[in-house]
């Protein structure tokens, strides 16, 4: 991997054209192999729906090169080199372009991200994640069982303690907040 995309730079180099390409580096989502007792990628959990993403830009480069925690979805990439290359598509695309947050400019970001995995006609699961009075939690619903899932990604990041059922939750201001929250945010989304 690392020779083909040091062959894909060079050959970019050579032609006088590195400066003048955005280079996206990603791939697939990941197989859970067992973690959380599943073995397919169509899990809710971090493993299952993280991917790797460099971005290489540089007349948008401010700075050094940097880490961004702010929520960026494959949806993105198209809007993106839309709006590089100048064009405004002529049918309304889902996604938003990442040229403020490669230019450092953005000032205000999507806050929480709807995933469903589906089995035939309805989704097998949703999942909505997004910040709760500074805290990033994850709700998690199953169609097929109705069971559900809730973490504290901050202070349980391998999602091992499952909130939603534990009455404690219900006594702590930032889990009862997200355990109120997040059921109807992941239901508007699945609407939209």
């Amino acid at each position: 991997m690392d020779e083909g995309v040091a062959s894909i730079m060079k050959a970019l180099r050579d032609i006088g054209q590195s400066d003048n390409t955005l280079v996206i580096f990603t791939s697939d989502n990941g197989y859970s192999w067992g973690s959380h007792r599943w073995k397919p990628k169509q899990c809710p959990y971090e493993e299952c729906i993280r991917v790797p993403m460099i971005m290489r830009y540089p007349d948008l480069v401010v700075g050094a090169p940097r880490t961004d925690d702010r929520i960026v979805l494959n949806i993105d990439f198209a809007p993106t080199i839309a709006d590089l290359a100048g064009v405004v598509p002529d049918t309304l695309i889902n996604g938003t372009s990442l040229v403020p947050l490669l230019a450092n400019r953005a000032t205000g970001w999507r806050t929480d991200f709807l995933d469903e995995h589906w089995n035939g006609e309805i989704p097998d699961n949703g999942l909505v994640k997004s910040k709760v009075n500074g805290a990033t939690w994850k709700y998690v619903e199953y169609t097929t069982t109705g069971e559900r899932e809730l973490y504290d990604l901050d202070a349980d990041p391998y999602e091992l303690t499952n909130r939603w059922n534990d009455p404690a939750c219900n006594s702590e201001a930032n889990c009862s907040a997200a355990k109120a929250a997040l059921p109807p945010r992941l239901h508007q989304l699945q609407s939209q």
